[in-house]
């Protein structure tokens, strides 16, 4: 069925000519990508290579899970927090696997994939550029092992990056044991995986997982440690100790670190602490040379969709074109007018609401958009190479667009058009009237002039309650 998906300051839209055609989520080809799901705890080695000058370990841990009526699966790496996200399906009408992967360099690459019964292994391939191409490959060893590796190189087989490494599945302990000194009511509270950076800082960038009274802590430039997290409630601030049992940095093991903690009402975890090893406990919320810092943690819900707010939020970080985006920010109510066309029958109105926000280290805008009758999500970005914006739109019927645009500053209008299929173009325009105001057009439209699809709509910037 042919039908348009509208959306906030530019286009989730469905229509056969341009939309890669949907499966089944549950389709045999769609149930491969099922052995992916789950908490991943990654371990790798990069090689030495061009890209690479020396020989090194990393480690992470990723969320998978299916999103948008399950048509895709989402991989979002949650340590380090914000890495990057890619979202997977099988295109029966490519008779391939494709994936887009969003990383927070600003790099987004296209992959397409392949699946060996036999082997049990999924191959992932795209051109990079300059005669070059990269190649992913998972083998799932078994139900709970994946290993796999990265391979960058040019036509004559030169490598310039190289990786290999497995993934193991985490799986969820006991329910800890209840302490006097630890209430469920705070002991509850700690668990799961947070993100959070120490003022503007973005070399001060945390991960924070929690499981029982065991803590796992990332650091944005690879640093970790892991230990015993032993909490005081009763104290005024609240206490926390967390005991270094592994740690990047060997000689901190065994050291213990000593807390000061707070939850916000918007559930936030505000945490001060000093070094390892300091006998000292913060008194105050307050930074200072002899402690880690003040960190705000945000919790991570990996079941919801699209990618964790990113903690590199700095408008004066970001390029003349990436600002035009900043337009975009925020949360907003739709009101729009579908026009009897050759693919409406009818004259329709219809309201929702959508929201974006900046991820993925800032270089991305999601919007994440939800009412009765559809769900998509959307990526935004300025491609430097193409010296172009760049959009991609995934929604609940399994569908994909892909859209590139050009930013008017004179008219303050963003116009997004997707490649002619079949003797019809699609164009959307966003007309930015004020910061709290846009109106919107969408159309179809074959060479001869004839209207398969009109919409018009105005977004209304939603102002958050001061209460």
């Amino acid at each position: 069925m042919r039908r348009a998906l509208w959306h906030g300051l530019c286009v989730a839209l469905l229509c056969g000519a341009w939309a890669s055609a949907a499966d089944a989520p549950n389709s045999a080809e769609k149930k491969v990508l099922d052995r992916m799901l789950g908490t991943w705890r990654v371990e790798a080695t990069i090689f030495q290579t061009e890209w690479s000058p020396e020989t090194k370990q990393v480690a992470g841990r990723d969320v998978i899970t299916r999103v948008l009526g399950g048509h895709f699966v989402q991989d979002q790496r949650v340590e380090p927090p914000g890495e990057y996200l890619s979202l997977n399906t099988y295109d029966p009408q490519r008779k391939a696997y494709r994936a887009w992967l969003f990383h927070r360099s600003g790099e987004s690459t296209q992959f397409t994939g392949t699946w060996d019964g036999q082997t049990q292994t999924l191959a992932w391939t795209a051109p990079v550029g300059e005669g070059r191409s990269v190649t992913i490959r998972s083998r799932f060893v078994s139900d709970d092992r994946t290993d796999g590796g990265v391979v960058t190189k040019d036509d004559a087989g030169k490598v310039y990056f190289r990786m290999e490494g497995k993934s193991t599945r985490v799986t969820e302990p006991p329910e800890p044991e209840k302490k006097a000194d630890a209430p469920a009511s705070d002991q509850a509270r700690w668990q799961g995986t947070w993100i959070g950076q120490v003022g503007d800082n973005p070399e001060r960038q945390f991960g924070l997982t929690v499981r029982g009274d065991r803590i796992d802590l990332q650091g944005a430039n690879g640093e970790s440690a892991k230990g015993k997290l032993v909490l005081s409630p009763a104290a005024s601030p609240k206490q926390v100790d967390i005991l270094l049992q592994e740690c990047s940095e060997a000689k901190l093991v065994g050291q213990k670190m000593l807390g000061i903690y707070k939850f916000g009402e918007d559930g936030t975890l505000t945490l001060a602490a000093g070094e390892p090893g300091d006998a000292a406990r913060p008194k105050a919320f307050e930074t200072g040379p002899d402690r880690i810092g003040v960190v705000v943690f945000r919790k991570v819900r990996p079941e919801k969709l699209g990618a964790m707010p990113s903690p590199l939020d700095d408008p004066s970080a970001r390029s003349a074109e990436q600002k035009v985006l900043d337009r975009m920010l925020g949360t907003w109510r739709s009101d729009a007018t579908t026009f009897k066309s050759e693919w409406n029958s009818e004259t329709t109105q219809r309201t929702s609401r959508f929201a974006c926000a900046r991820v993925l280290g800032g270089h991305f805008v999601q919007e994440i958009h939800e009412d009765a009758e559809n769900t998509h999500l959307m990526f935004y970005t300025y491609d430097l190479q193409r010296k172009g914006y760049r959009a991609w739109s995934f929604n609940v019927w399994g569908m994909t667009i892909d859209l590139e645009g050009k930013w008017d500053a004179e008219a303050r209008s963003l116009t997004w058009t997707a490649p002619p299929r079949e003797g019809k173009t699609l164009t959307v325009q966003s007309h930015y009237l004020t910061d709290d105001t846009v109106e919107q057009s969408i159309l179809v439209k074959d060479d001869a002039g004839k209207i398969y699809l009109r919409m018009e709509a105005k977004h209304t910037r939603v102002k958050e309650s001061k209460e």
